[in-house]
C-alpha cells in the first residue's frame, strides 16, 4: 500500500507507544470518556486466560468494552483476547465489545474467522469498526499532542498538580458528606424533639381528657335516665292511682240487676248504712288526696310539655284527667239540693235495703 502519511506518522515509536498514543486519540475523538468509558485495570478471565481492555464502561454491572488496534492484528496475543471475549460473550460477563482497527492493517486469517464468527453470533453485541485511514492520521494526531504535552512538563510538576487536585476533590467530598450527615442529624434531632414535646403534652393533659370522658359519660348517662326514668314513673303512679279509686268505687254496669237481699229492720239498715258511709268516705278521701298528689305532681313535670289549650283544661276541669272520683261522697242533705259532683252514689245501697 503506498504511503499516504499514516506509517510515516508513527515511525519512530515503538509498540506501546504507537498502542498509548492511538487509544488516547480515539478518546478524543470518537468522546469515549463523554459516553462513560475509563481505563480500568480490571481483569477478564476464561480458563487460564487473562485479559485486559483498553476501556470499560459499567452501566449498573452491565460491561461493555472496547479495545483499539492501530496496526496489524493476527499475534498470539490478539487471537487470544478474541478468543476469550467470545466466551465473555456467551457467559453474559460483558454485554458489548467493540473492537477498533485501521483500514489496510492486515488481519490474520485466523483472527479474521474469530471476527466474523463473532459478528456472526453476536451482531448486536459484538461491533468491528474500521478505521478510515485519514481518519486515523487525525486520530494520531490528536493522541500526539496528549502525548508532547506530558512530555513538555518538567519533571514531577504534573503529578504533583494531579496530586494536589486529588486532595483538593477528596477534601471537597469529604465537606460535603459531613454537611449531608450534619443535616441528617439535625432533621433526627427535630424528629425526636417533636415526638418528646408531644408525649409531654399528652402527659399533661391526659388527666383532663379522662375528666372530660367521665363528665361527658355521666352527663350522658343522667340525660338518658332522666328522658325514660321520669316519664316511666309519673306513667306508673297515675295509672295505679286510678286503679286503685276504680277498684274501691266501681261505678253501677248500666242494665245490671242488683242482687237480691233479706229485708232487715229500718234500724240495723239505717246504722249499717250509717257506720258503710262514714268508712267508705274516710277511704275515700284519703284516696283522693293520693290521687290529688300524684295528679299536681305530674303537671308540674309535663307542663312544659302541654300545649296551652291542654294545660288550660287541665287546671279547669278540677277533676282527674283519669276518670277517678275526685270529690268525696256528698252526704244525702247535699244530694238533696242538686250537688251533681262527681262520685259513686252512696245512698243507693240505703234505699235499695229500704
Amino acid at each position: 500500500m503506498p504511503d499516504d502519511g499514516y506509517n510515516s506518522d508513527r515511525n519512530g515509536f515503538d509498540s506501546n507507544e504507537r498502542g498509548r498514543i492511538f487509544e488516547n486519540g480515539t478518546d478524543r475523538y470518537f468522546k469515549d470518556r463523554e459516553k462513560g468509558y475509563v481505563r480500568d485495570s480490571r481483569t477478564f478471565e476464561h480458563g487460564n486466560e487473562k485479559i485486559q481492555f483498553d476501556k470499560v464502561k459499567d452501566d449498573r454491572g452491565a460491561i461493555s468494552s472496547i479495545e483499539d488496534k492501530s496496526g496489524r492484528i493476527g499475534g498470539p496475543k490478539d487471537v487470544k483476547q478474541l478468543e476469550v471475549v467470545r466466551a465473555l460473550l456467551a457467559k453474559g460477563e460483558i454485554s458489548q465489545h467493540l473492537l477498533r482497527s485501521v483500514a489496510g492493517e492486515s488481519i490474520s486469517k485466523p483472527a479474521q474467522e474469530i471476527i466474523n464468527e463473532l459478528v456472526r453470533d453476536y451482531p448486536d453485541r459484538f461491533t468491528h469498526e474500521v478505521i478510515p485511514r485519514h481518519v486515523a492520521r487525525e486520530v494520531w494526531a490528536r493522541g500526539l499532542q496528549k502525548e508532547t504535552g506530558k512530555q513538555l512538563e518538567l519533571p514531577g510538576v504534573g503529578e504533583r498538580a494531579r496530586e494536589q487536585k486529588a486532595k483538593q476533590r477528596e477534601e471537597r467530598e469529604k465537606r460535603a458528606k459531613a454537611a449531608e450527615l450534619a443535616r441528617a442529624a439535625a432533621e433526627k434531632f427535630k424528629k425526636a424533639q417533636r415526638f418528646l414535646q408531644g408525649v409531654t403534652r399528652g402527659r399533661a393533659e391526659a388527666p383532663k381528657v379522662v375528666r372530660d370522658r367521665q363528665a361527658q359519660e355521666q352527663a350522658e348517662r343522667a340525660k338518658q335516665r332522666e328522658s325514660k326514668a321520669p316519664e316511666t314513673e309519673r306513667e306508673r303512679v297515675a295509672r295505679e292511682s286510678a286503679a286503685a279509686v276504680l277498684r274501691e268505687f266501681p261505678f253501677p254496669v248500666p242494665g245490671a240487676q242488683a242482687p237480691a237481699r233479706e229485708a232487715p229492720d229500718a234500724a240495723t239498715v239505717d246504722r249499717e248504712a250509717a257506720k258503710e258511709r262514714e268508712v267508705r268516705e274516710r277511704e275515700a278521701a284519703r284516696k283522693l288526696e293520693e290521687v290529688n298528689r300524684a295528679r299536681d305532681a305530674y303537671f308540674q313535670q309535663n307542663q312544659a310539655r302541654m300545649t296551652e289549650q291542654e294545660r288550660l283544661g287541665w287546671l279547669g276541669q278540677g277533676a282527674s284527667p283519669l276518670g277517678a272520683v275526685l270529690e268525696p261522697p256528698a252526704h244525702g242533705s247535699e244530694r238533696q239540693r242538686g250537688d251533681r259532683g262527681q262520685g259513686p252514689d252512696l245512698t243507693r245501697d240505703k234505699s235499695r235495703g229500704r
